[in-house]
């Protein structure tokens, strides 16, 4: 009898403890659907082809997403590149106290983009009503206040004012060229001088 006591008293124990490290939240990201909202281009000028809102295990932030994990993915763009998007009632547990990351993807392109304004991640424990966090790109936002990280042959760019309505920040991903196209445009380059100075001779 005293060993079974023992062994619901530890169980509930253990329950209270992990409902008291668990948080439970609404997760908004992407743009503000307001003057300022940011857009999001990929390589051909177009809407990019999806935005992901997750973060890195150990808060350790890493281009080839290692340790990277998801709350949630939307690939549905408005106009102009603009994506709004949200997850109700994320479990926030295991990302607590860590970095909130939007991952930008666009073909074989990645990018991940964070504001230095975010706050960390956080949740509140049931039966609660969840915490609302926020982690979009609004009107206030400059190119300065981004944390850009490129992944694997991604340049990233981030433009002032660039935002839907002229005010906030665009982001767009492009291709960096393979060495063997720096190669090819410098060898058109030499040809182009060589034909130009024969022809002053």
């Amino acid at each position: 009898m005293k060993k079974t006591n023992i062994l619901l008293i530890g169980a509930l124990l253990s329950a209270g403890a992990s409902s008291l490290i668990a948080g439970v939240a609404n997760i908004n990201y992407g743009s503000v659907i307001a003057p300022g909202g940011s857009q999001f281009f990929g390589s051909d000028s177009a809407a990019a082809d999806s935005i992901s809102i997750g973060f890195f295990a150990g808060d350790t932030v890493n281009a080839d997403l290692t340790g990277w994990t998801s709350f949630a993915t939307n690939s549905t763009f408005g106009p102009g590149a603009l994506n709004s998007s949200s997850v109700a009632n994320a479990d926030t547990t295991a990302a607590d106290g860590l970095t909130a990351y939007l991952l930008v993807q666009d073909g074989g392109l990645s990018g991940l983009f964070s504001l230095d304004s975010w706050a960390k991640y956080s949740g509140t424990v049931a039966p609660a009503t969840p915490a609302t966090l926020s982690f979009q790109f609004g009107g206030s936002d400059t190119a300065a206040n981004v944390i850009g990280v490129a992944g694997a042959g991604t340049a990233i760019s981030v433009a002032d004012a660039g935002g839907f309505g002229g005010t906030g920040v665009s982001i767009s991903l492009s291709a960096i060229p393979e060495p063997s196209t720096y190669a090819a445009l410098s060898g058109l380059l030499a040809l182009g001088y060589v034909m130009v100075r024969r022809r002053r001779a």
